[in-house]
């Protein structure tokens, strides 16, 4: 019997193959020079050897050869209008609060409806995440973050 990790896992090969491909034809360059192809070649390659992990576990695990039910159909649809609802607030806010806040209010959310925990967990746990993107992303990348009302302090 054919499960989802299974199906999920090959269109991710299937995928993979397909970014691989395409980063070769827009040339990868080198590591001090890198081209076009170079940051989603490395993407590519992630997303391979994730689908293969995934697939082989799918393979291996007792639970994946029987047809599981994990939550009900009314809960993942729950899940699912959740983090559209998060995703569309955090659209709307990103520009007015910024990067920083935004960024934390999504992680404070999604992780309070999928990984119910104390209150200073889901905080230290969305501050380290948006801090540390923010330092990836306009620190060492220099991307063009908005600031939002943090303006005044950053």
């Amino acid at each position: 019997m054919v499960t989802g990790d299974r199906v999920s896992s090959l269109f991710g090969l299937l995928f993979a193959f397909y970014i691989l491909k395409e980063s070769f034809d827009l040339d990868v360059g080198g590591l001090h020079q890198p081209g076009p192809g170079f940051f989603s070649l490395f993407g590519g390659i992630l997303l391979g050897v994730f689908s293969a992990i995934l697939f082989f576990r799918s393979l291996v695990s007792r639970a994946g050869k029987k047809d599981r039910k994990a939550k009900g159909k009314e809960e993942n649809l729950r899940f699912v209008f959740y983090i559209f609802v998060g995703l569309l607030v955090y659209t709307f806010t990103f520009e007015w609060l910024g990067f920083i806040l935004s960024t934390f209010l999504l992680v404070v959310i999604l992780l309070k409806f999928f990984d119910p925990q104390n209150w200073w967990k889901l905080v230290l746990t969305a501050g380290v995440a948006s801090l540390s993107t923010y330092i990836i992303f306009a620190v060492l990348l220099k991307s063009e973050l908005p600031k939002g009302i943090l303006e005044i302090f950053l």
